[in-house]
């Protein structure tokens, strides 16, 4: 094993220039969804006097996408598009308000084109052998990194990479979160309580914040099921996780918040019970955890979901009544 970076993806079109990423042997970061290798970005057509650009490729894992039913990126995709929206919405929002600046970056979504092999003078490569399924494991290139397997491309961010609160309402306490916790509530307020994003994570560079990763809670509205935006969206129970916790501050003044008042007495305690499954925690709480913390049915979890969230919409729309 080493780290001299064999793989490679799909070549995809930027800004007019086509390019593609060359990426580590090896990962080196993992989370429950993909495995993280660092990489760089290249010009198809690149001429010496140009440079490569740091990158963070990461690879989506079968099991996930099984998990989802759907190609994982997807649910990724429409994660990181909403949260950009809102951010472009919070800078308009709050221009000339003393508030840093708001940037969500989306990844460029491509595919395995090459993986780490060693070349032959006769007959086909033969896969290398690299870092496996877990550390202290190896595996065959071609079974870890097989052709068309999806990849999330990210720019690599310069400066401190910080996760600043987490999608169970996990407020870092060694940093300040007054900007990325208002940008949160914001995105329930702009968006009338249909999503609430959450998982900021990313650079602060003294003027503006850079997330990336973002996660979405999202309610039951335009027929858009619970988990729309993948498996660490906590739908109703996330929204009111983070409402019960949080603490507006100078930037949430005006802001609406759940009017709660609807909810039939008689769902309130499975609500509850669903709610106290969701530790605040630094990493991403994912929703079949909750079948299993919450001792409730994920059929159940579904369908009070729905009708929490229809008990929160008023005349076919989600506007909460009460101000921060």
């Amino acid at each position: 094993m080493g780290n001299s970076q064999s793989h490679s993806s799909e070549p995809f079109t930027e800004n007019g220039v086509e390019k593609y990423a060359k990426f580590d042997d090896d990962w080196f970061a993992e989370g429950a969804s993909r495995y993280a290798y660092r990489g760089k970005i290249n010009s198809v057509s690149m001429g010496w006097f140009k440079r490569s650009e740091r990158c963070v490729v990461k690879l989506y894992k079968e099991k996930y996408s099984a998990r989802l039913k759907e190609d994982a990126w997807k649910a990724d995709n429409r994660a990181s598009l909403k949260a950009q929206e809102t951010s472009v919405a919070f800078n308009v929002h709050y221009s000339g308000k003393s508030s840093a600046r708001v940037e969500v970056l989306t990844p460029t979504i491509s595919q395995v084109k090459t993986f780490a092999a060693h070349k032959q003078l006769v007959g086909d490569p033969v896969p290398k052998t690299i870092r496996g399924t877990h550390i202290g494991r190896t595996a065959k290139a071609d079974v870890m990194v097989p052709e068309g397997a999806s990849v999330a491309i990210e720019r690599l961010l310069p400066g401190r990479y910080v996760h600043f609160l987490s999608n169970s309402s996990y407020v870092n306490p060694d940093v300040d979160t007054l900007v990325p916790e208002a940008f949160s509530h914001f995105t329930y307020h702009e968006s009338e309580g249909e999503i609430l994003v959450m998982d900021l994570q990313g650079v602060y560079n003294g003027k503006s914040y850079v997330f990336t990763d973002p996660s979405v809670h999202s309610m039951e509205k335009h027929g858009k099921k619970f988990g729309y935006y993948g498996p660490a969206d906590l739908g109703v129970y996330g929204v009111m996780k983070f409402f019960l916790d949080h603490k507006c501050n100078r930037l949430c003044k005006g802001l609406l918040t759940p009017d709660t008042s609807g909810i039939p007495i008689e769902m309130r305690g499975d609500l509850i019970q669903a709610i106290k499954a969701i530790e605040a925690r630094s990493s991403t709480t994912y929703t079949y955890e909750l079948v299993v913390n919450s001792g409730l049915a994920a059929e159940k979890l579904q369908n009070l979901h729905t009708e929490i969230a229809q008990a929160l919409t008023k005349s076919g729309s989600t506007i909460p009544e009460t101000v921060c």
